[in-house]
């Protein structure tokens, strides 16, 4: 249903044609994700015709075209007009021309053709012993084993003679025993050379499991030696000038996609989530017996798809049924699938709540059959049914609860409570109506208790200043960066680059329901959807940046998905405003650095590294930064010509910016968490326990699930931003009770380094690795510089980074646009030798210290680039409980 409806939305709002001026402001409809390729006339392959359409409006180009279904792969009869430039992506995808040149795709040989007229696709890949100056010999990939680890064990590879040998660029991975992915079999053969112990342990790329069963993985990380030869940049760099290099970059794809199944933010953080911890993902093969967690609350969707098993029990969903044959005991062990929906046994017990496939889940009970409510016919309710009187808050009194949800036809905003209204109230039907001497509920409901939908009340307008609007949250310490520091040893430290980690900017809420009561109405949803960010504000942005990720089917976001049918965890109007300022506001921190730095100055488009969780809220909070720093400091109403190159937003299919955490380690949380709620003073337990009850009552959770704090806590953050009331029963004080819960939970979790590595080893990883491209790129002749990177992520990827540097960073929940600033500086007199400073929101913060550490001062909370990867190398190796 979900994608029916999304398919639909897309063709009412994404004809893409640039035949008029008024359809090509319609460039930046959304587009679905879908993968169904289509070849275009200029020798791209599109996502999908969606994606095709959009390019063509956005180019203006008239005449490209649909030449064929499906990928490009062989010349296709394409044809270019040479007199234009073609404009060709970055998207590395080899072919080999009967030149016997190596091109980076097929676009970029349809290029060549128009000065090589005899010049014709040989074969796609690249070419065998390509001429493409690609012979030297390229490092193995750094992506499994030992950072900075080339297979060699105990033999020094610069001790080994007669093992190189020229390879080519090919991807044609090879797994190690030693845990390193290399590029090619030629690169193993290098590497065996070096280390005869070397075995190959598999085609394809090396697992996490080979990595960590790898002895090679316990060594420590080494800083690489200088060389003249440069370090490959991301698949998706931005620049030109290395394009070909990034074919050795072999970065996540498709292919290395973990089988972890990964779990948002906003729910991996605690067993306490388990009833919404997995929405959105399909339910695994089979649970072992080592996935059960206490309490038997498994990791499963909240979507209702209910299923009959052989014990005449219905299920929610398959995940529920399969978590009962691996968890249930010996219920579970001869469990299997009857029949997909409900059983048919009217006294069918359900698993884990009754849920309406058809119908959002109200709490109810049993609602009666509904399809006939707009035919005017009579309420299907049994004539013999008892006067069990519910009043309704229409103040009318229903017979019973059946007749009151059969009014929920002309009116589904009503709310009921047990017992007849007051006297002097309508009754539905009348024959149930007791005598005047008589109630047959005794003292009756007054209509004024009945508790009725929160109203929404609108936020009042925010306040202006210098002509941008402000957000209250996330305040920056914008304290003006000079672009050299001066130890208090005299000693005089050069910024070369600046690394800003972040969190997106504002949203709406991520779920639509936290308890059996407390659901998005009607009213929140319309509420929600106007303040999503608009078309016009997403247009601004488009106009300025493009993604280039890695998975094929990544298009650009486009406008929000499901805006008025379910506008959940997307950017709000609001939140764009806030990250373009706080982009204006971190260009105004750092404008002496990039005054001093030219190629930030004339083409910051060419030296702006931009990597980002592939989500739309991260995509676009990035783009608002980039908007408020090279842009202007606010998206006027008009907008301004595109310029001529756009920044490149980068995104892995693998997602390695947002925490990942198996289901395995999802069933160790609960463990964690009531080993560390034990450990907590009598009356901290006692106020949680308080609390937890309180909540449960007052949300309608039922007994059977746990209490989601973090959902609950984030639901109330939406609310509390755009001045939305908090429900009956819930207050400030409760409310900062769940945020310092919250805050300890998340700090407790993460700061257990095996929780960490299992959760954000990936991210860390990528952090270094571009570090050390960054220091490669400022240490080697002739490559372009990177002097800016936005890593564009989540709050628990904040927290999961400064615990896993050991930061002295307060405990917190980051805020919308929380900034964690990574500065690296070169000392002026000694070239190469680098330094890094951390910020948090602006002011400088230090690494957690050893005993033995702490006698070495670091002036000004300054420390040696090893001394950071020192951190890395740590966080990567250790691996106790």
């Amino acid at each position: 249903m979900r994608t029916t409806l999304l398919i639909a939305l897309v063709a009412v709002v994404a004809v893409a044609s640039p035949a008029s001026a008024d359809e090509k402001k319609n460039c930046s409809a959304g587009c679905p994700r879908t993968f169904r390729p289509v070849c275009g006339s200029d020798g791209k392959t599109y996502s999908n015709q969606c994606m095709f359409d959009y390019e063509k409006c956005k180019s203006g180009r008239n005449d490209l075209r649909v030449v064929k279904q499906g990928e490009c792969l062989e010349d296709d009869g394409v044809s270019i007009d040479c007199s234009q430039p073609l404009r060709c992506s970055m998207e590395y995808a080899p072919v080999c021309g009967s030149d016997n040149k190596t091109y980076g795709n097929l676009c970029a040989l349809k290029t060549a053709q128009c000065t090589q007229k005899t010049l014709k696709l040989k074969k796609k890949g690249p070419c065998d012993g390509s001429s493409d100056g690609s012979k030297a010999v390229m490092p193995p990939s750094k992506r499994g084993g030992s950072e900075g680890s080339d297979g060699s064990g105990d033999i020094d590879p610069d001790d080994v003679g007669g093992c190189e040998k020229p390879c080519t660029k090919e991807i044609d991975f090879v797994c190690g025993s030693d845990g390193v992915t290399y590029n090619n079999p030629c690169l193993f053969d290098i590497a065996k050379c070096k280390a005869p112990a070397l075995m190959k342990k598999s085609d394809g790329e090396c697992t996490p499991q080979d990595r960590l069963e790898s002895p090679g993985t316990r060594s420590p990380v080494a800083t690489p030696k200088a060389t003249s030869a440069a370090s490959p940049l991301p698949t998706c760099g931005i620049i030109a000038a290395v394009a070909a290099a990034c074919a050795a970059a072999a970065e996540p794809n498709e292919s290395c996609v973990t089988k972890m199944y990964r779990l948002s933010a906003h729910v991996a953080t605690a067993a306490l989530l388990a009833s919404s911890a997995m929405a959105g993902q399909p339910p695994p093969d089979a649970f072992e017996a080592k996935d059960c967690v206490r309490g038997g609350a498994p990791p499963c969707a909240v979507d209702c798809s209910p299923i009959c098993g052989s014990d005449g029990v219905t299920y929610k969903n398959e995940c529920w049924l399969k978590w009962t044959q691996a968890c249930g005991g010996s219920g579970g062990a001869g469990l299997t699938t009857v029949a997909p929906g409900a059983c048919k046994s009217p006294d069918s017990t359900w698993k884990p709540a009754k849920c309406d496939a058809n119908q959002p889940e109200t709490g109810l009970s049993s609602l009666p059959d509904l399809s006939h409510c707009s035919k005017g016919s009579a309420p299907s309710c049994p004539e013999d049914a008892s006067c069990t009187p519910v009043c309704g808050s229409d103040g009318v009194s229903y017979q019973n609860e059946c007749w009151f949800k059969w009014a929920l036809c002309s009116n589904s905003t009503l709310e009921m409570a047990s017992g007849a209204c007051a006297k002097g109230t309508k009754w539905q039907p009348e024959a149930c109506k007791p005598s005047s001497g008589g109630s047959s509920s005794g003292a009756g409901v007054d209509k004024g208790s009945i508790k009725k939908p929160d109203a929404i009340v609108t936020p009042p307008p925010t306040k202006a200043a210098a002509g941008s609007t402000l957000s209250p949250w996330s305040p920056l310490a914008v304290a003006l960066v000079p672009p050299t520091l001066r130890l208090a040893d005299d000693r005089e430290l050069v910024l070369r680059h600046v690394l800003f980690f972040h969190r997106h900017g504002d949203r709406s809420p991520i779920l639509t329901s936290i308890g059996d009561r407390w659901r998005m109405t009607a009213d929140e949803r319309d509420f929600w959807a106007a303040r999503l960010a608009t078309l016009e504000q997403l247009a601004a942005l488009d106009r300025i940046s493009r993604v280039v990720g890695d998975d094929a089917s990544m298009p650009p976001h486009g406008p929000p998905h499901h805006r008025e049918l379910s506008p959940l965890a997307q950017l709000t109007a609001h939140g764009v405003e806030h990250m373009v300022s706080k982009g204006a506001e971190l260009r105004k921190q750092y404008e002496a650095f990039i005054a001093a730095s030219p190629g930030l100055r004339a083409a910051p488009q060419d030296h702006v590294y931009v990597l980002s969780s592939n989500i739309d809220r991260t995509i676009q909070s990035v783009q608002c930064l980039l908007h408020g720093m090279f842009v202007a400091p606010t998206i006027g109403a008009s907008l301004a010509p595109a310029p001529v190159k756009q920044f490149s937003i980068c995104t892995h299919a693998q997602n390695v910016l947002a925490p990942a955490h198996s289901v395995k380690l999802f069933g160790e949380i609960e463990s964690i968490v009531s080993d560390a709620v034990a450990a907590r003073s009598d009356a901290d337990r006692a106020s949680i326990d308080s609390l937890g009850s309180h909540l449960r009552a007052v949300l309608g959770i039922a007994s059977d699930r746990s209490i989601p704090w973090t959902a609950i806590r984030d639901g109330l953050t939406c609310r509390k931003a755009h001045d939305v009331p908090f429900p009956d029963g819930i207050d400030d004080a409760m409310y900062e009770i769940m945020c310092e819960y919250d805050a300890w939970l998340w700090h407790t979790l993460y700061s257990r380094r095996s929780f960490c590595v299992g959760a954000f080893r990936e991210g860390v990883r990528e952090v270094h690795r571009h570090l050390q491209r960054v220091v490669q790129s400022l240490t080697t002749r002739d490559l372009p510089t990177i002097d800016m990177s936005f890593f564009s992520a989540h709050d628990n990827s904040i927290v999961a980074l400064v615990c896993a540097l050991e930061l002295g960073v307060e405990r917190i929940l980051p805020e919308y646009g929380t900034v964690l600033t990574l500065e690296l500086y070169e000392d002026a007199a000694r070239s190469g030798s680098f330094h890094v400073r951390v910020l948090f929101q602006g002011e400088p913060v230090g690494f957690l210290l050893e005993r033995d550490e702490e006698k070495t001062q670091y002036a000004s909370r300054v420390y040696p680039f090893e001394f950071f990867e020192g951190r890395v190398a740590r966080f990567m190796q250790e691996d106790h409980a």
